[in-house]
């Protein structure tokens, strides 16, 4: 019962301040640090709350999990293709420029033509052989350990391999864009290459359909003030 109460005790504070850092909760509990960095780790787990610049906040909805491409590839088809046309109005000629993986940059790559001279490097296998057999020879596959899930290639090797390369764009995929237009990612090493990408690029465009707005996944890897997001 002590134990039920000590979780009851810890959500509630949380919910009445909804950002709250640790030691700021400390001081409205009357439980054993240990026993409170315990509960807050178990309330994260499930999902209950998330923890964002050292301040915890109550979560209030699901955490968005990561969906197979072959799946999200049927999803918003017209609506991805609309901001793959914006976002292909923001390349010029001659550019360097990273593609992510995902399906609505899937749609980007089809609107790229061979005559805009421009060099890509992209972590996705089905960008990259799209590019290819559309006649694309300035082109570069990150090397890195393959994601089934949405057949990119992630991780610390991929993230070296990055490090050599400066982009005058990026582009990115997103899982979910909070109310605060801050971006999320589902995987620790997607995180990662997103990290990477914006740290050598000069723009950074997210691009997110309508579907991805005003939910969380478990990573954070973009600001609203290091990238530029584009919706239909």
């Amino acid at each position: 019962m002590e134990k039920k109460n000590n979780y009851k005790v810890v959500l509630e504070t949380i919910k009445q301040f909804n950002n709250i850092t640790f030691k700021e909760l400390q001081g409205h509990v009357n439980i054993p640090e240990s026993t409170t960095r315990r509960i807050l780790n178990n309330l994260e787990k499930g999902g209950k709350i998330v923890k964002e610049f050292g301040a915890y906040q109550i979560l209030s909805a699901p955490l968005v999990k990561e969906i197979p491409y072959l799946e999200t590839a049927n999803i918003n088809i017209e609506q991805k293709k609309e901001i793959a046309r914006k976002a292909f109005y923001c390349i010029k000629p001659g550019e360097s420029i990273f593609l992510d993986g995902g399906t609505t940059i899937d749609f980007l790559a089809d609107l790229l033509t061979v005559d805009l001279m421009i060099n890509i490097l992209t972590n996705s296998i089905p960008i990259f052989i799209k590019l290819y057999e559309k006649g694309f020879r300035d082109i570069v596959l990150v090397g890195g350990n393959y994601n089934i899930a949405n057949h990119s290639l992630v991780g610390y090797s991929a993230v070296d391999f990055i490090e050599k390369y400066n982009f005058d764009i990026a582009f990115l995929e997103v899982s979910s864009v909070d109310q605060s237009f801050n971006c999320y990612t589902t995987r620790m090493d997607d995180l990662q290459i997103k990290r990477k990408v914006i740290e050598r690029s000069k723009f950074v465009f997210v691009l997110a359909d309508e579907s991805k707005f005003d939910k969380k996944s478990f990573i954070k890897f973009a600001t609203k003030n290091e990238v530029v997001i584009i919706s239909e």
